[in-house]
């Protein structure tokens, strides 16, 4: 079957009102032709507030078509950051999502709740709604999407029930992609530690590649709350297969184990590691002192052909600072590198080392 083709507007005036443009979506949808909207949705665009009422005006209808079309371009200009809308239009909205049964009307709609944010507790409401009921997987996955928004606009006391959703998704859903979905917003739900982090603990295990990914990295996010995370992060850094996964482990464990030496310690241990050691070099200097048992190692990395791992090195060497004396030779060898980065923080790493109680003096 051959698809027609896009056809252009024909007629269209910047002076034609928002009405006769939300006329001309509605014509052409009722008629399922394939028009490229593109200038209509253009000129709604300077219209915000009226194109919101005009369109959730267009949603009121039975023909699956127009309201499919409606959706999406409502859905469109939601992203837009001076889209407006009015409280009645947008509870009009909401009874419209409550009442449809096009899933692909619902999961738009969805969107423009998340896209208009924490506006009144309707709109939570709403979307907490097609995420414990029997919406559509895609449907959900929007909703979930939707309330990972509102946590970056709503006060951080609004989010205990939004976290408890979300967890309930994450132990319980049978599709990874909601599985996934949850994890991520709980990244961004990080004020309840207590209730999230256990939840994103047990998701290591999951079978799903996304979904450990996915809770490695959020776990990153919860900082101070989630130092019972770096025991099972360690040891899938150690287990796992996935070089991806290994590399978000590194990350996480480098945000909240700053103060752990076990994390250090397997840092160092990994440095040699020929898919990761340039990863945790660039962490390595966040460590401090603690990382000086790894000079030996650094000293070699002064020599290697990789540009990256010879200045991840200095930098390294020199956040060691004293304990890394016996780096000074090839620190100042170092200083006389092809690179420029390798011999600007080669020299940094010098004065840092050789700065003891501001002296300057070895």
């Amino acid at each position: 079957m051959v698809n027609s083709p896009v056809l252009a507007v024909p007629g269209l005036n910047s002076s034609d009102s928002v009405k006769k443009i939300v006329d001309m979506i509605k014509v052409y949808s009722e008629r399922n032709q394939n028009v490229n909207v593109y200038d209509l949705e253009k000129e709604l665009r300077n219209r915000p507030r009226q194109a919101a009422q005009a369109l959730v005006d267009l949603l009121d209808t039975n023909n699956k078509n127009v309201q499919l079309q409606a959706a999406s371009v409502l859905e469109r200009l939601s992203t837009n950051p001076d889209f407006s809308i009015s409280d009645s239009s947008l509870k009009t909205l909401i009874a419209i999502l409550r009442g449809s049964k096009e899933p692909e009307v619902k999961a738009s709609l969805v969107r423009v709740l998340g896209n208009i944010g924490p506006k009144n507790e309707d709109v939570k409401a709403a979307i907490i709604e097609n995420i414990s009921g029997d919406a559509e997987a895609a449907t959900k996955r929007n909703a979930i999407e939707a309330l990972a928004k509102l946590a970056q606009q709503e006060k951080p006391e609004f989010h205990r029930k939004s976290t408890e959703i979300l967890v309930g998704i994450l132990r319980g859903d049978d599709a990874p992609s909601l599985r996934k979905a949850a994890a991520i917003a709980l990244s961004r739900y990080h004020n309840d530690p207590e209730v999230a982090v256990p939840a994103l603990l047990d998701a290591l295990n999951d079978n799903y590649l996304l979904v450990r990914t996915a809770a490695v990295q959020a776990i990153g996010n919860y900082h101070s709350g989630a130092e019972a995370a770096v025991p099972p992060l360690l040891k899938l850094l150690e287990e796992e297969p996935n070089e991806g996964i290994r590399s978000s482990c590194i990350y996480t464990l480098r945000t909240i184990g700053i103060d752990d030496q076990r994390v250090v310690d397997k840092f160092i241990e990994l440095l040699d590691d020929p898919k990761l050691g340039r990863s945790i070099m660039s962490y390595l200097y966040y460590f401090g002192d603690r990382a000086a048992p790894a000079v030996p190692k650094l000293i070699k990395m002064l020599d290697s052909s990789d540009r990256y791992q010879r200045q991840y090195a200095c930098r390294a060497l020199g956040a060691i600072g004293i304990e890394a004396k016996e780096a000074l030779p090839a620190l100042e060898k170092a200083t006389r590198d092809s690179d420029a980065s390798v011999r600007s923080n080669a020299q940094t790493a010098i004065n840092n080392i050789s700065r003891i109680n501001g002296s300057g003096s070895m």
